[in-house]
């Protein structure tokens, strides 16, 4: 706020930029964040889904050897 002489007050303009350019500034940081946050549940979700079947897989390829295995026996 600038106070002229003749008492009159007007919003100085390079503090009106400033502040608008603070408030971008912040809003784009806060929309990068999240961003990145979704980014990144993403990826987790989808190690971790990629982890689960991976185990699943091996349990039951494991599972399945091994009654065949017993079954080729049986037969014998």
């Amino acid at each position: 706020m600038v106070h002229t002489l003749n008492g009159d007050s007007r919003v100085d303009e390079p503090s009106r930029l400033n502040r608008y350019q603070r408030t971008l500034v912040m809003g784009a940081g806060v929309a990068v964040s999240f961003v990145l946050v979704l980014l990144t549940g993403v990826v987790l979700k989808s190690t971790v889904t990629d982890y689960v079947e991976d185990r699943y897989t091996d349990s039951l390829s494991g599972r399945l050897a091994c009654s065949w295995s017993f079954s080729s026996g049986k037969e014998r």
